[in-house]
């Protein structure tokens, strides 16, 4: 590997320049980018498979009444953002955190994987 300011030979895994002290370039940019994108979706992945845990754990239920004297059971997650029958609700959340983990789990091991 070529030092670009005193223009030296140096070994290829070398990090500085051994006649100059320069910094030297390395030729993994790509590792880098990948890194950066596997950290950016493991987050993500983590952020979403807590809320689904959380929401599984601790949903909130609620009854509404209609005019006819009948009442229907709502769950809702904690931030209102889901909300539907209970058996609509447990099965969307827990597919979620399913998937949403297995993704996380992936991505842990590419993001530990291009590191090394």
């Amino acid at each position: 590997m070529k030092c670009k300011k005193c223009n030296s030979e140096n070994p290829e895994n070398a990090v500085f320049c051994r006649v100059c002290g320069n910094k030297l370039e390395s030729h993994s940019h790509s590792k880098s980018s990948y890194y950066g994108i596997c950290n950016v979706l493991f987050w993500m992945g983590l952020l979403v498979s807590s809320y689904c845990l959380i929401s599984v754990l601790f949903p909130i239920s609620w009854y509404e009444k209609f005019f006819d004297g009948s009442q229907h059971l709502y769950y809702s997650d904690p931030f209102g953002i889901i909300r539907d029958g209970k058996k609509w609700y447990m099965q969307e959340m827990m597919s979620t955190l399913i998937v949403s983990s297995f993704v996380t789990v992936i991505l842990f091991y590419l993001r530990k994987k291009s590191t090394k």
